[in-house]
Parts: structure tokens; sequence; C-alpha cells
């Protein structure tokens, strides 16, 4: 699939408003390390961030090209340029 048509399903699941969740704006972010990082940027210290639908795999596939890629080691090494921990 392609990354437009998958968010073109995800958009299916979200309301009809751009505030998505009483909080903040919804953002539609194309790169997975960068919408990770956003997510823990913005997350306080009572939030949790879930990051799902990669789990153990250790590439991500892009137009049919799999690149190294995992989502453990991209969070702890975010949360590490955070100054915060797991």
């Amino acid at each position: 699939e392609t990354l437009a048509a998958i968010f073109d399903d995800m958009r299916g699941g979200v309301p009809a408003r751009t505030n998505c969740n009483g909080k903040g704006d919804c953002a539609w972010i194309d790169d997975r390390r960068e919408a990770i990082a956003l997510a823990i940027a913005e997350a306080g210290p009572d939030d949790i961030v879930c990051v799902a639908g990669k789990g153990h795999e250790a590439t991500q596939e892009t137009n049919g090209v799999f690149t190294p890629f995992s989502d453990c080691e991209t969070v702890v090494s975010l949360l590490a340029v955070e100054g915060r921990s797991r």
C-alpha cells in the first residue's frame, strides 16, 4: 500500500474536525521517525505515547525498498535526546 492509501484509511477513523482529541491538532507525517519524534516532544509527564504498527520488524518498506528501522531503537534514542528515560 502507498502511504497515501494508508493515511486515507486512517482518516476514516478520525472525527471530521481538525482537533482530534480535544488537546491538539492531528498531524499526518510521512516520515515515521519524524512522527515518533513529534509525539515524544509533545508528550507531557503523564502522557503515554503508543508507537504501533511495526512491532518487532527491523525494516521499513517504502515503495518496495526495505531500509533498517527499529521503533524501539528510535524511541530509546529520541528519549535520550529529550533527556527522558523509558
